[in-house]
């Protein structure tokens, strides 16, 4: 589903936010048909550890758009499950830390799989999509320990 005109911008306002609705000129309904479509990026790691002191969590391990509304949530997983590990593991930072990418992995995966599968806004889109998806297996075949496999569920 598409808003192309001002009459739509209203219609959908008005049906969804009614207060806002009052509140919004015919200039700023124009400029809600005219603003560019967004463009987000998904980030897909191998690992979320470099050795036995560095580790990456939320968006610097697993990044994805705002549309599945689970960024936040993931990210303050990690910090739950970190701890868990840490506890498990008697705050060994050697031993925690390759556990976490060990156990967060298979999750991060999913919702990275997640954010590419949901609808597809526009056939743009739908195109940088299916070229994005060509280059990531194609980089996984030349250069396997550099980029993680992309899995089309």
């Amino acid at each position: 589903m598409g808003i192309y005109s001002k009459l739509e911008v209203r219609e959908f306002f008005e049906h969804n936010f009614p207060e806002v609705a009052k509140l919004m000129s015919e200039s700023e309904a124009e400029a809600f048909v005219k603003r560019p479509a967004w463009n987000f990026v998904t980030i897909r790691c191998n690992r979320y550890h470099q050795g036995d002191s560095v580790l990456i969590v939320g968006d610097a391990a697993h990044a994805v758009p705002p549309t599945i509304a689970q960024g936040c949530n993931s990210a303050l997983e990690d910090v739950i499950v970190f701890d868990r590990i840490l506890d498990e593991y008697d705050d060994d930072y050697t031993k925690a830390i390759p556990q976490f990418t060990a156990r967060r992995i298979r999750d991060a995966h999913t919702l990275k799989n997640l954010a590419e599968n949901s609808i597809l806004i526009s056939k743009t889109l739908f195109v940088q999509f299916v070229l994005r998806r060509k280059f990531a297996r194609t980089m996984n075949q030349l250069l396997p320990q550099f980029f993680a496999p992309f899995f089309l569920i």
